[in-house]
């Protein structure tokens, strides 16, 4: 199919393979096509929350506990203050490297993605939102209580019935990213 791009200032015709009109210089965005109506060139803008959320997925693949890989952001007004990801403390051997310490099927070697975005956020984090692959425990939950998080978002779920109490008493707004969502739909 053949696709004739239109600049939206000029109207002037666009070649091929070009990022901004010859004419009058306005950044390409919008296509006309002969036998459709005007359509946005960039279809898929991510929300904040599916941005930071893809960020996060990112940040777990630095994780060093191969029984989970949790990735964490701190935001703050639209502005990434950390990250955070699964991993043994400063100075202690990893879990792919030694294995896991499991106590009660848990690995106890590690301090938690979100622990450790908490801590590197520090007082920063008063305010912000606590974006996590998964919902965070209840101990992590609890920091972000003290760390004066306003709001969490998650997309895994983790044991939700344990962290109820604490989201009921703390008043710390939660969603779950659906994943739909999280695939790019586009929102403001």
């Amino acid at each position: 199919m053949n696709h004739e791009t239109i600049c939206s200032k000029c109207k002037s015709p666009i070649p091929e393979g070009k990022e901004h009109c010859g004419e009058c210089g306005y950044p390409i965005g919008w296509e006309i096509d002969k036998k459709e109506k005007l359509s946005l060139r960039i279809n898929k803008r991510l929300s904040f929350d599916d941005y930071f959320m893809k960020i996060c997925d990112v940040v777990a693949q630095r994780a060093t506990c191969p029984r989970k890989s949790v990735g964490a952001v701190v935001v703050k007004n639209g502005r990434l203050l950390s990250t955070g990801y699964n991993g043994a403390p400063r100075r202690f051997a990893q879990c792919n490297d030694v294995g896991c310490k499991v106590v009660n099927n848990h690995c106890v070697r590690v301090v938690h993605a979100e622990m450790n975005a908490l801590l590197f956020a520090g007082r920063e984090a008063e305010g912000a939102t606590l974006y996590s692959t998964t919902l965070p425990c209840e101990i992590c939950f609890k920091l972000c209580v003290q760390a004066g998080i306003k709001r969490v978002v998650y997309k895994e779920n983790y044991n939700k019935d344990s962290v109820q109490w604490i989201i009921n008493e703390s008043g710390i707004k939660y969603e779950q990213l659906n994943e739909s969502e999280e695939d790019g739909k586009q929102k403001e």
